[in-house]
């Protein structure tokens, strides 16, 4: 009897282990991995629905956060699961402006609103330097360094770093040994052209009688510096590599050429016929070029190949390419092409240059009209944006969410707007003499001060002071706004 009854216990609790532990399993991975992908029980609806998650952040942190009529407990930096839906999102924190945003999270997605950059409400203008002059400044994205040509006729730079705390001055001089003397009927004329990412050199542009050269200056050790333009021909354009600081690239006779450093036996012709080119973030250039049939290209060199690759496919039929951009973003390779007044952005594979149609990530953007036609075209530093101007209007495709936006800027009386990038999702404008800045769908500007327009504008890298170039009088002067109440 004893025997028949533990017989019996040992098929109850094998059935138990078979049966009811595995199903209680699945049934538990189940609803996690359902809760994985923003499923959650709606006490409005009685339903169970897909909703997605938000991510808050802002800088500086420690602002409150309010999604519709609903404050959330936590400050920034912080995260919700929440409904799917449209929603009005105010980040505000004590002595800094309202930053207000109505997006839109789509079921099982997650919704970047890290980015929120507050303005204190009362701004701290601090006069840093006087300069005597300032042809060209240049500066580079969080790297705490900005550079001055005060005299175009003097072979001398003024160099600022330390931003993030107490600016240091110092003189950088060129040496004499790295440029043509002039005669004495002739004068020099030095233009800055461009800062190194990593901010350690600058390349200048020298002009004295009919000739150009091109000079690469080392700021922390001016004595390396050099003419790296020797032994190239009708070189009209220099441009650091973005990926990689010390190499550079020439257009020169038509052709484009890359170069490390100084080395000149390292010297590496791309492609013939170059007619406009383009940097981009991540090291990739790309250009429009004319071949031997007098046929209009468009293609791209990929960071250390050793040759150029062409777009296989023809993006707008009949219609020449005017400029193209090329950046990768998610792993996945982009081009925006203009062709008259159409944008076009195509998913391609840089391998073969050919437009992918067939991929699982591919989703088809409809070309994008610009009217008035596009002055300039850039992707943003971390290539989620593409940028593109036209008569004061900048229109911005996100390719995180496939959404286009219209912002109409300030403009001068010619429609030009001198911008730049502060950050990932910060524009910057000087028209009309007003420093202004958007983010990257024209949304939370902010008329910050009088700018003295064609100059550098930079944030320290603790983000802490903006600087830029404002005119007194006949003066310039280097100044900062703090951007923290502390």
């Amino acid at each position: 009897m004893y025997k028949a009854r533990n017989k019996r216990t040992q098929r109850i609790r094998l059935f138990l282990t078979y049966t009811i532990v595995p199903v209680l399993v699945v049934a538990i991975v189940g609803l996690l991995v359902m809760y994985m992908l923003g499923y959650r029980f709606s006490s409005s609806t009685q339903q169970v629905t897909q909703g997605g998650l938000i991510q808050f952040g802002s800088y500086p942190t420690g602002a409150s956060v309010q999604i519709n009529d609903r404050k959330l407990t936590w400050k920034t930096n912080t995260r919700l699961n929440s409904d799917a839906g449209m929603f009005l999102v105010t980040m505000q924190k004590d002595g800094y402006r309202s930053w207000q945003k109505t997006v839109f999270l789509e079921p099982g997605r997650i919704l970047w609103l890290d980015y929120a950059r507050l303005v204190p409400t009362s701004l701290s203008v601090e006069d840093i330097s006087q300069l005597e002059g300032a042809s060209k400044s240049a500066a580079a994205i969080r790297k705490d360094t900005v550079v001055v040509i005060e005299k175009s006729d003097a072979p001398q730079l003024t160099r600022f770093t330390n931003l993030s705390a107490t600016p240091k001055r110092t003189t950088v001089r060129v040496p004499s040994s790295v440029y043509t003397a002039a005669s004495a009927d002739q004068t020099h004329l030095f233009e800055l052209v461009e800062m190194a990412p990593d901010a350690k050199r600058v390349l200048l542009r020298h002009k004295v009688g009919d000739m150009t050269e091109w000079l690469l200056v080392d700021l922390g050790s001016p004595e390396r510096s050099a003419n790296v333009s020797k032994g190239l021909t009708a070189v009209n354009r220099v441009f650091f590599d973005t990926e990689h600081p010390d190499r550079l690239y020439f257009v020169a006779n038509g052709n484009l050429v890359r170069q490390t450093g100084t080395d000149v036996a390292s010297r590496v012709r791309l492609v013939s016929g170059i007619t406009a080119v383009s940097s981009n973030p991540n090291g990739v250039v790309s250009f429009i070029r004319t071949n031997d049939d007098g046929q209009t290209q468009a293609g791209y060199v990929m960071p250390a190949a050793s040759s150029a690759k062409l777009f296989t496919n023809s993006f707008v039929p009949g219609s020449k390419p005017l400029h193209v951009v090329v950046g990768i973003f998610a792993h996945r390779a982009y081009a925006a092409i203009v062709q008259g007044k159409l944008v076009t952005i195509s998913q391609f594979n840089p391998n073969t240059g050919a437009v992918v149609h067939d991929s699982e990530t591919y989703s088809e953007i409809p070309p994008i009209e610009v009217p008035d036609g596009v002055e300039r075209i850039e992707f943003s530093p971390d290539t989620r944006f593409i940028a593109m101007y036209a008569q004061g209007v900048m229109k911005t495709y996100d390719l995180e969410i496939k959404k286009l936006t219209a912002t109409h800027l300030s403009k001068t009386a010619n429609g030009s707007v001198g911008s730049g990038w502060l950050d990932n999702h910060t524009i910057w404008t000087d028209a009309s003499g007003k420093l202004t800045t958007y983010e990257f769908d024209g949304q939370n500007s902010h008329e910050m001060a009088t700018v003295a327009t064609g100059q550098a504008v930079v944030l320290s890298e603790n983000n802490k002071y903006l600087y830029f170039i404002r005119r007194d009088g006949d003066k310039l002067v280097l100044v900062r706004v703090k951007m923290t109440t502390d």
